[in-house]
């Protein structure tokens, strides 16, 4: 591919729009941290001292900001990344014995975040699999170490995912939202599941979602 074909490329999937120029101006990695500071513009969700887990963390664009926020931020991933002063950071897989035992000393959190998303392979439902077990776990995960009047945000794709999303979060939180930041490429299906103020384990179905974009 020429030089020019890849720029062309490049701006097609996004990469030359104004988020991603700014995430490369300001030294952020990539242009999700743009995505969390709209949700938290509109949701209220950190400030400084809350407790948060970070759930997917690398490259790092939403552990700078919360960083920046001055929150107090334990980040997991399995990929090794460059951790801000004053992060936990653990490397080791979120459904994993190590990353159970972590997070339970340092239990409970105030808010947890989920950037995770699977791995892609191309077969539909596979993939669509994938993506739910990501949202139940985490919310198995919200039930166990995020604290009564705590907040959960979790990557989302169209369809079944936020379906689930709705069910378990509409049963222990006083508050569901869908939002899809502008930060989000337009052509992609991704959004965030927003559940506010826990109030109770995650245990019953109930849903009933305000959608909308910011």
């Amino acid at each position: 591919m020429s030089r020019r074909a890849s720029r062309a490329h490049w701006r097609a999937r996004g990469g030359g729009d104004s988020y991603s120029r700014q995430a490369a101006a300001r030294g952020l990695g990539s242009r999700a941290w743009f995505k969390l500071e709209s949700l938290d513009a509109r949701f209220k969700l950190v400030r400084p001292g809350r407790k948060v887990l970070e759930l997917g963390a690398a490259p790092g664009g939403w552990t700078r900001y919360l960083a920046a926020k001055k929150a107090h931020v334990f980040a997991c991933d399995q990929r090794h990344m460059e951790v801000p002063a004053k992060v936990a950071f653990l490397q080791t897989d979120v459904g994993g014995e190590a990353f159970r035992d972590w997070s339970m000393r340092h239990a409970p959190f105030g808010l947890i975040v989920s950037d995770m998303a699977p791995d892609i392979s191309g077969i539909d439902v596979r993939d669509m699999a994938a993506a739910e077990a990501l949202v139940d776990l985490a919310f198995d995960l919200a039930d166990a170490l995020l604290d009564a009047g705590g907040d959960l945000v979790v990557k989302l794709f169209q369809g079944d995912p936020v379906t689930l999303f709705g069910q378990r979060a509409g049963a222990g939180f006083s508050t569901v939202k869908i939002a899809k930041p502008r930060a989000s490429r337009s052509e992609s299906s991704e959004m965030y599941g927003v559940a506010l103020n826990k109030r109770k384990p995650l245990t019953e179905p109930l849903v009933r979602l305000e959608t909308g974009s910011q």
